[in-house]
């Protein structure tokens, strides 16, 4: 195999394979490597240096899975999903089956009316001892909130109404704790979700999109947000706790909210509004800091078409080797 070498040296200082190689678990970026990334910090000023300096922080948490000393409670999960990835939903469950520590008491999954038919077929090949859910998104979100969200988010509705979805299984839910995921998200290491003192572990991510504080200020007025994100793919809910926040915030229900953030996001942006796991994690950190851990979020992208392989050979090339907590594939890279 004959090897670029001017292009393996420009890997080598890029920001994009830094970013990656030091999301994993055994390495720990450090402030002193700036030197050698200068060129491709200045490529991509001005929020380059500002945003090395959040990656640095974040992925110097410790990644430890929380300690507990009693039985681990059970857990839901929950996973809203459009057909683009059900060819993922098979191994994204397996995924997390396997690595959860929480037993997990039941899944539930949302589709599309249009999709039930050929998600039950999938589900049907999947043999579980726990109850498994199928549930039509149709019937959790009213028509006429659906047919306000579609005239005024447009090409943005599909993203939108999963957020909210997520927010209104978790608001119903009667478990202690539900794993929200995304069905392109892919565990690859042992977790304690929460343990059996009820703290919960809690990723910080290295991404921080201004626009989400933005909406998330006017929507939830009450509560006071610090500069780090978690937006994480991957969210453990305490339905408790997020039914307190929305009253807090004078909410009666999910649908409650999204009107209000119908009024509130910047329609020229693409990726304008997050209103279920960056809402609950501030909440976390403004009124409940005895309910959860931080931990190093750990997770990197990947590409199929980039690496040339299967997403099940490169899930079960990473799969316990400790080097990332998940990975991602989202569509639009693949």
């Amino acid at each position: 195999m004959t090897i670029n070498w001017n292009k393996y040296l420009l890997d080598q200082i890029s920001l994009k394979f830094y970013y990656r190689k030091y999301s994993q678990l055994p390495l720990q970026p450090s402030y002193f490597h700036a030197p050698l990334l200068l060129p491709s910090l200045i490529k991509n000023l001005p929020s380059s240096f500002r945003d090395f300096a959040r990656f640095i922080k974040v992925n110097r948490i410790p990644s430890s899975i929380l300690s507990y000393s009693g039985k681990l409670p059970a857990i839901s999960l929950l996973i809203v999903v459009a057909h683009k990835d059900f060819e993922n939903l098979k191994l994204c469950i397996a995924q997390i089956l396997k690595h959860s520590l929480n037993p997990i008491s039941k899944v539930e999954i949302v589709v599309p009316e249009s999709d039930l038919a050929s998600c039950r077929k999938i589900l049907e090949q999947i043999q579980l001892q726990i109850p498994i859910s199928l549930i039509n998104e149709d019937e959790v979100i009213n028509v006429q909130l659906r047919e306000k969200m579609k005239s005024k988010l447009k090409h943005k509705y599909g993203w939108a109404l999963q957020q909210l979805l997520t927010l209104h299984m978790v608001m119903r839910s009667d478990c202690c704790g539900v794993l929200a995921v995304d069905a392109d998200t892919f565990v690859l290491r042992d977790q304690v979700w929460l343990n059996d003192k009820f703290t919960q572990v809690l990723f910080q991510s290295p991404e921080f999109h201004v626009p989400y504080y933005k909406v998330i200020n006017k929507v939830f007025p009450k509560l006071d947000t610090i500069s780090y994100s978690h937006i994480t793919h991957h969210m453990l809910f305490q339905p408790e706790l997020l039914r307190e926040f929305l009253t807090k915030n004078g909410y009666v229900d999910s649908a409650d909210v999204m009107i209000q953030v119908l009024e509130s996001f910047d329609k020229l942006q693409e990726s304008p509004f997050c209103i279920e796991f960056e809402p609950y994690a501030q909440f976390l950190h403004d009124s409940h800091k005895d309910r959860f851990e931080l931990r190093r979020f750990s997770n990197s992208n990947f590409s199929t078409k980039e690496n040339n392989v299967s997403i099940t050979e490169l899930i079960q090339s990473l799969d316990n080797h400790n080097f990332y907590n998940s990975i991602n594939f989202h569509s639009w890279n693949n």
